[in-house]
């Protein structure tokens, strides 16, 4: 698999962890990732998920046990868009329509 699909395949894992974590119908759902990795190796990593329907925001957690997995897409992904592009984000949003379409935005450090 090339990076680009690789890195497809992660963002759609993640979309799905997302669309398991609400309850029925929303306008929009949003997850905003918050990765750091440290000189010394260590890393944090953070998940804020919420999503609107009928002009109220409604946040929740991911659900569990998926939301575990997120300890190694996180990583992954960074690692493969690092080697990849050379970026070196550090959180993300992934939006996601009524309609299933999804969006993301990466925010870098300068």
């Amino acid at each position: 698999m090339n990076p680009i699909e690789e890195q497809k395949s992660i963002i759609s894992q993640l979309c799905e962890i997302m669309h398991l974590s609400v309850d029925g119908e929303y306008e929009v759902m949003n997850c905003r990732f918050d990765y750091s990795k440290s000189k010394d190796g260590s890393s944090s990593l953070g998940a804020e998920f919420w999503y609107e329907l009928h002009g109220h925001s409604v946040s929740k957690a991911l659900v569990y046990p998926e939301r575990k997995k997120l300890s190694k897409l996180i990583p992954e992904l960074h690692s493969l868009m690092n080697k990849h592009t050379g970026g070196n984000w550090s959180c993300f949003v992934i939006s996601i329509d009524e309609k299933g379409k999804a969006t993301t935005k990466f925010e870098y450090s300068l």
